[in-house]
Order: C-alpha cells, then sequence, then structure tokens
C-alpha cells in the first residue's frame, strides 16, 4: 500500500513538474497589451499599430494597442514600470524614455525596464509651411538671432524626442525659441493653421505634406540626408554638430523572465525583418532595424549619454 501511495505520489508531481514546463513553453498563450506613449494619430502610434499588427501574426496571439499619453511619455513609462512583470505588457519606447529623466520630467531612467528589442530608426526635422519666409535653416536662424523669443517649435511635450531636438538645435544654432509642448498628434495641423512657425517633427509624421506641397522641411538631425528628403540638409552638413536619431523599440517591466524576453526578441526580429515592415518603412521614411537584448542596451546606454550631453549643457 505504502509503495503504491509513493508510486502515485511520484506520479503526481511528474505530472505537476511537466504541465509547469509546458505553461512556460505556451508563451504567448493570451493577449499581449502593448502601451504606447503618445496621442492617436502620431507618428508613433501609427508605426506602432501596424507593427502590432506583424508582431500578432508572428506571435499567433492578439497585441492589443494601447495608449496612454501625456508628459511627454512619461506617463505610460510610469504605467508600464508598475505593470505584472509576466510579459504580458510591453511598452513602445522611444527617444522619450531617456529625455523625460534627463529633463527631470520622470523621476527614474531607462534602466527601470529590460530592453527587448530596437525595431526601427528615423530622422526628425524642423519643417515649416509652404508659404513660409524661410526657406533655408539659415533664414530661420538668422530672423530668430534678431527676434529673441519670436519662432514658436511645436514638440510632442517636455521629455520627447522632438522636444529634446529642439532644444538641442537652438542651442547649437545659437537662438532663442518658444518650445510649444502640443502631443505628437497636434503638431502638423497646428503648424498648418499657423498657430506656430515651426514644427519639431520625426520626418514620418510631415512626410506626406511635404510631398503634398504643404509643408518644407528645413533640416534634418540624421547623420546623413533621408532618402526621403534628398534635398534637405542635414544640421552637420550646415556646420552644427548635432546627430540625433529617433528610434523605436519594445521594453518591458524589470524582472520579466529572461526565456520570455527571448521568446518576444525572437518574434520582433521576424516582424522587424518582414516584407510588410520593410514596406512600411520605405514608404513613411524610416528605418527598419533589429537589435536583440544585449545590443539594444547598449545602444540605449550610448544614446542616453549623448542626450545628457545636450541636456546639460543647455542648462
Amino acid at each position: 500500500m505504502l509503495r503504491q501511495l509513493v508510486v502515485w505520489v511520484g506520479l503526481a508531481v511528474g505530472v505537476l513538474v511537466w504541465g509547469i514546463g509546458w505553461a512556460q513553453e505556451r508563451y504567448p498563450s493570451k493577449a499581449i497589451n502593448f502601451i504606447i506613449p503618445f496621442d492617436p494619430g502620431g507618428s508613433a502610434d501609427i508605426e506602432a499599430r501596424v507593427f502590432a499588427n506583424v508582431l500578432e501574426r508572428v506571435l499567433g496571439q492578439p497585441v492589443v494597442p494601447v495608449n496612454r499619453p501625456g508628459g511627454g511619455g512619461s506617463v505610460a513609462y510610469a504605467f508600464l514600470r508598475t505593470a505584472p512583470k509576466d510579459g504580458y505588457t510591453v511598452g513602445w519606447a522611444s527617444s522619450s524614455i531617456l529625455t523625460n529623466y534627463r529633463l527631470g520630467t520622470m523621476p527614474f531612467s531607462y534602466k527601470e525596464f529590460d530592453p527587448v528589442a530596437l525595431v526601427s530608426v528615423q530622422a526628425m526635422a524642423w519643417v515649416v509651411r509652404a508659404d513660409s519666409p524661410w526657406r533655408t535653416f539659415r533664414e530661420l536662424q538668422a530672423y530668430a538671432k534678431a527676434n529673441p523669443g519670436k519662432v514658436r517649435v511645436a514638440t510632442a511635450g517636455p521629455g520627447s524626442g522632438t522636444d529634446i531636438v529642439a532644444l538641442a538645435i537652438a542651442k547649437a544654432a545659437g537662438i532663442e525659441v518658444v518650445r510649444v509642448p502640443l502631443g505628437s498628434g497636434a503638431r502638423v495641423p497646428a503648424l498648418l493653421r499657423g498657430d506656430v512657425e515651426v514644427a519639431s517633427v520625426p520626418v514620418p509624421e510631415a512626410i506626406q505634406q511635404i510631398r503634398g506641397g504643404q509643408l518644407r522641411a528645413l533640416v534634418v538631425t540624421s547623420e546623413e540626408r533621408d532618402p526621403a528628403l534628398p534635398q534637405t540638409p542635414t544640421l552637420k552638413e550646415l556646420g552644427f554638430p548635432v546627430t540625433m536619431e529617433l528610434f523605436r523599440g519594445i521594453v518591458v517591466p524589470k524582472g520579466v523572465a529572461a526565456e520570455r524576453i527571448q521568446i518576444l526578441a525572437e518574434a520582433i526580429r521576424k516582424a522587424v525583418q518582414s516584407q510588410e515592415w520593410r514596406e512600411f518603412g520605405e514608404k513613411n521614411s524610416f528605418v527598419p532595424r533589429f537589435l536583440g537584448p544585449g545590443a539594444f542596451a547598449k545602444y540605449l546606454e550610448e544614446q542616453d549619454a549623448a542626450i545628457r550631453e545636450v541636456v546639460e549643457g543647455g542648462r
């Protein structure tokens, strides 16, 4: 009798261990919430929703976009930081995960998250209306120097990548501008209405209006000219030591199991390399680029150092 009991207990333990292992291997087994730090309609939101659709097909489970705008992204990062560490809540991270901390608008740094993967990079630009009196960045610079505080520059808000770019450009050009926090989806409409003179935007957010003749790009922040804007010079070409790119990537709350991070990273790699994401990038002027957890962590460290230099130099 005792021998039978031992056998049954052994079998039960074996089944339990097998069941736990099977459950772990099945991740993900339900929908994943995909936290977007900005308003619907902006480039961050549009790109996130397209990527969520691609990733959903790779994972075989729903990837549900959830907008949590506010504070230049800090509202979403605060929510993500305290989310369950089970891999079912992920965040669409951008430069704002670095700039918010450096500008003092977020009390914690990117190190409070585990990096999963980089998915794309893109240039940022200063754009004006097509009927603007400034046809070049040098003309805008001359006006701003003669009229301190008269040029209003729309950004996504304090702590956003476009805000830090506005700060960096103004500092390098020796001009005083008013940075106007409007949210990511409102910058281009505000510029078209004439509410501001300049918009600091990721190129994808304004590319359709530029191609349609409504807006004009004066300068881009990338190392080389953006393929979508071959006539627009870089800041570096104009003699300003500013090179910044906006990135998109995936992070999770710190403490998610390494196995689940690897599963996510592998799925993201496939999504980034998919034809749909590549074609969407070509159409919307961003470059698909995959970096896994380790490489993405190093990338974040390098970007953070560059942003810290800009912020500290601007104080």
